[in-house]
């Protein structure tokens, strides 16, 4: 799903969270607001999540972390608070 640089506002809907075949969600450069839902684990096949400058707000769920296939995470350029959850770290290093 692209949708990068369309000026949509608002939260994003609970329902994009039912579309379990996505693999890629581009939402970049809009003025989406609100908090990431813990329902993000239902995005299993996702390998690519680009939200960075919105307007995100509240702590980054930890069930970012469930999404093992995701390659490409950017989040930069909104407001979470918080820290980082110990269970996204997992991305950045290949336990061998």
């Amino acid at each position: 799903m692209a949708l990068q640089g369309n000026d949509l506002s608002g939260a994003l809907p609970d329902e994009i969270y039912d579309l379990t075949e996505l693999t890629n969600l581009r939402l970049q450069r809009n003025q989406l607001e609100g908090q990431i839902s813990p329902l993000i684990a239902n995005l299993s096949k996702l390998k690519t999540m680009k939200i960075e400058i919105n307007g995100f707000t509240g702590a980054l769920p930890a069930e970012i972390g469930d999404l093992i296939k995701l390659e490409d995470l950017l989040m930069h350029g909104n407001d979470f608070t918080g820290e980082v959850p110990g269970e996204i770290c997992g991305f950045f290093f290949d336990e061998k």
